[in-house]
């Protein structure tokens, strides 16, 4: 399970200046998660991703098992404890209450 700021689709990439440090106490880069999903999948692994764009932190369970497709289970409870209200609502939703 990784959860950071990033793109999971190409087409949000192109669309973004080239990369750079953002400094806050420390660094961050902002993740390529198409990458992520791309490499999982070329290994035969499973993918789980939210099927909406998120605003502030994204979201992505990678699974890289042999016969990765068999964790059933796996991918329910990504439906029911991430796709129902994943975190980045929470910061969507706590951002408009804090104002």
């Amino acid at each position: 399970m990784t959860a950071d700021k990033g793109h999971q689709l190409m087409a949000e990439l192109d669309e973004q200046p080239s990369p750079s440090l953002v400094y806050h106490g420390s660094f961050s880069l902002t993740v390529n998660y198409h990458a992520f999903r791309r490499f999982c999948e070329s290994q035969g692994g499973q993918v789980y991703v939210t099927p909406h764009s998120h605003q502030h932190l994204n979201l992505m369970g990678l699974l890289m098992l042999p016969d990765a497709s068999f964790y059933t289970n796996t991918c329910l409870a990504f439906e029911r404890f991430i796709i129902g209200f994943d975190p980045d609502d929470f910061y969507s939703l706590n951002s408009i209450f804090m104002k």
